[in-house]
């Protein structure tokens, strides 16, 4: 979404920070286990439910966190580079037509 040449820059960094504030909410057990469920009614339960819902529920979380460290590593900067709307070639054409 960052490279795309029609998106505001500042806009695609908000939803960058946006989907990182929503894999933290999911880290909770509530979603875990409406995630377990539904997915357990679209497949068969494990034998050893207990035991391996356990193991399902360390694997989401690592999962999960995995994916939020690695957006905030990756985009840990981006408010260092909001100067590039100012080079968004959408708002000088806004500019063009307000000039008398």
């Amino acid at each position: 979404m960052l490279q795309d040449r029609r998106i505001e820059f500042n806009y695609g960094a908000s939803k960058i920070i946006n989907f990182s504030r929503y894999l933290i909410d999911k880290c909770n057990d509530e979603t875990f286990t409406d995630t377990y469920q539904s997915t357990g009614d679209l497949v068969a339960h494990p034998s050893s439910r207990s035991d391996r819902k356990h193991n399902y529920k360390d694997i989401y979380l690592q999962l999960l966190n995995c994916m939020v460290f690695m957006l905030t590593d990756r985009f840990s900067d981006i408010e260092n580079f909001e100067f590039l709307d100012l080079v968004n070639p959408k708002f000088f054409s806004m500019w063009k037509n307000k000039v008398p």
